[in-house]
């Protein structure tokens, strides 16, 4: 993940995918046992989309673990970070899709 930081630098993060899916499934099996997680919700739904590629935006909404309200709230917040777009899907126009921000998508291997 890549941003600018407030003094101007980049702020990057480079996984592999499987190290992507490791401490997904990591922050998800301790929510799980213990009810806390070590990621941000933001994080957590960056996340899937890097794996999933472009998925709807139903599958993330349930990975992300938080209520219709909050999820829309990230998602808000990243749509504006320019982290996060959302498009249509052509073989189905009720579906919303989406995908890493051009301006991230190599930071994430995408």
């Amino acid at each position: 993940m890549a941003d600018t930081a407030k003094d101007g630098s980049a702020v990057t993060l480079q996984l592999s995918r499987d190290q992507l899916s490791s401490l997904l499934e990591f922050d998800e099996r301790l929510r799980v046992a213990r009810g806390i997680g070590i990621l941000s919700t933001e994080g957590r739904v960056l996340m899937h989309i890097a794996l999933k590629g472009t998925p709807p935006v139903s599958d993330t909404m349930a990975a992300s673990g938080t209520s219709y309200r909050g999820f829309y709230t990230v998602l808000g917040r990243l749509k504006k970070a320019s982290l996060v777009e959302a498009t249509i899907d052509m073989g189905d126009h009720r579906v919303r899709r989406l995908s890493i921000g051009e301006e991230i998508k190599h930071e994430l291997g995408q």
